[in-house]
């Protein structure tokens, strides 16, 4: 099984490796990173707001 992360799912490009992502059988988990929120819902995808990607706190 596959599990991605994809930045920058709110771009064209981002947002329609996401969907096929979600649609796939073999992705069993999906995790977003984008500075605002891509707005899709769905049992696999868990998504991080990180509005500043210059820094990082941890």
């Amino acid at each position: 099984m596959i599990r991605a992360i994809i930045t920058g799912s709110t771009g064209m490009v981002g947002e329609g490796v996401l969907h096929e992502c979600l649609l796939s059988d073999e992705v069993e988990q999906v995790l977003v990173i984008n500075r605002k929120p891509c707005g899709v819902k769905h049992p696999k995808l868990k998504e991080i707001i990180h509005k500043d990607f210059r820094h990082y706190p941890f």
